[in-house]
C-alpha cells in the first residue's frame, strides 16, 4: 500500500454538533471510542543480553510494550506515542489516551523495543534509524485499520538471525579448536517498515568467544559454535579464529574471513545458518626413503 494517496472528508469542528470533544484530537473532530490494541504473538527483547527468538513470547511483548505511530488519512500524523499493557484491563492502551476521529482509517506504524523513535517529518512514509548490537531483536508492523475498531496488531521479525556451523577440513589425527567468531556488518540503516537502506558505517559483533574453545573434528558433521545473534539483512563479513592441534600439540593459529556474496546474503525475518569448513592449511609431514645396497667389505681376525 506504499504511495496510494487516501481521500478523506474533514467535518469541521464548528458544523459537527453532536461530536465529542476529547483532549489531544489535533483539531479533528473525536468518536467516543478510545484507540485501544491487541498484539500477535511474538518474542522481543531490549536487553543487551543476547536474544533467544526460536518461541513465540507474548509476556515479553507485554511487559516491555511498543511506540506506535497513527497516520490519518495517509498523509497526516495523528499520534505517536508508546502503548503499554495494562494488566488491570488486560487490554494494550496508548499511555496518552487518544480517541479515533469520526471518519477515516488509520495506519498505524508500530516498533519494539518501544524506545525507538518513529520519524514522521514525511507522515506519507514513517521510518525509523536502528543501531545494530547483534544482541537486540527489532520487531515492526504496518497495520491499516477501519475507524473505531481494535486495532490488531501483527509485529513481524525485521533483523535476520544467524547461526554460525563450523566443521575442520579432513586431516588424519586433526582437531580444531575455535576461539572466535565475529561477524562485521552494517552499524545502522533506516526501516521504512517494508524494507532497509542507507546502510552506513560498520560494526563487529562477537558472536563466540570461549576461553576454553570449541573441539571440531575433523571429518565430523558442522558443529554449531556460535550463539545466535540479529544482523542487518545485507553484506557481512565471517572472521573465524580458531587453532589446529595434533596430539595435543598447536601446529596452526589461523584467523580466516569470507564476505557473504549477494546470493548469500541473510534473509530478513529468517533465521539463517552459516556453515563453514575450516581449512586445515597445514603441511603434513611426508619422507623420501632411499634403501642403500650392502656394502662388501673383508676383515682379517685371528683365532
Amino acid at each position: 500500500m506504499r504511495g496510494i494517496v487516501y481521500t478523506v472528508v474533514v467535518v469541521l469542528l464548528s458544523l459537527v454538533a453532536c461530536s465529542k470533544e476529547k483532549p489531544g484530537g489535533n483539531g479533528v473532530s473525536l468518536s467516543g471510542s478510545e484507540i485501544q490494541f491487541s498484539t500477535a504473538s511474538v518474542s522481543v527483547t531490549e536487553t543487551k543480553s543476547v536474544v533467544s527468538v526460536a518461541q513465540s513470547d507474548t509476556n515479553t511483548l507485554k511487559s516491555n510494550g511498543f511506540r506506535v505511530a497513527g497516520i490519518w488519512g495517509g498523509d497526516a500524523e495523528y499520534l505517536n506515542g508508546t502503548v503499554s499493557y495494562n494488566l488491570y484491563q488486560k487490554k494494550y492502551k496508548l499511555d496518552v489516551i487518544k480517541y479515533w476521529p469520526l471518519y477515516g482509517s488509520m495506519d498505524f506504524y508500530s516498533v519494539c523495543p518501544r524506545s525507538i523513535a518513529i520519524n514522521t517529518d514525511n507522515p506519507a512514509s514513517p521510518f525509523i534509524t536502528f543501531a545494530a548490537d547483534g544482541r537486540t531483536d527489532l520487531i515492526t508492523a504496518r497495520t491499516r485499520v477501519p475507524n473505531q475498531t481494535v486495532a490488531n496488531i501483527s509485529f513481524n521479525h525485521s533483523l535476520s538471525l544467524i547461526t554460525i556451523k563450523c566443521k575442520g577440513e579432513f586431516g588424519a589425527g586433526l582437531t580444531y579448536k575455535v576461539k572466535k567468531v565475529q561477524v562485521v556488518t552494517s552499524g545502522s540503516a533506516n526501516f521504512d517498515f517494508i524494507s532497509w537502506s542507507g546502510f552506513s558505517s560498520t560494526k563487529t559483533i562477537d558472536i563466540y568467544d570461549n576461553v576454553n574453545g570449541q573441539i571440531v573434528s575433523n571429518g565430523t558433521d558442522f558443529t554449531t559454535v556460535g550463539t545466535s545473534v540479529t544482523v542487518f539483512p545485507t553484506e557481512m563479513t565471517l572472521i573465524v579464529h580458531y587453532e589446529i592441534y595434533q596430539s595435543g600439540l598447536l601446529i596452526q593459529d589461523i584467523e580466516a574471513t569470507a564476505v557473504t556474496p549477494a546470493s548469500l546474503y541473510p534473509v530478513m525475518g529468517h533465521s539463517n545458518i552459516y556453515q563453514c569448513v575450516l581449512s586445515n592449511n597445514a603441511s603434513e609431514i611426508k619422507f623420501s626413503v632411499t634403501v642403500n645396497n650392502w656394502l662388501s667389505g673383508s676383515y682379517d681376525v685371528e683365532l
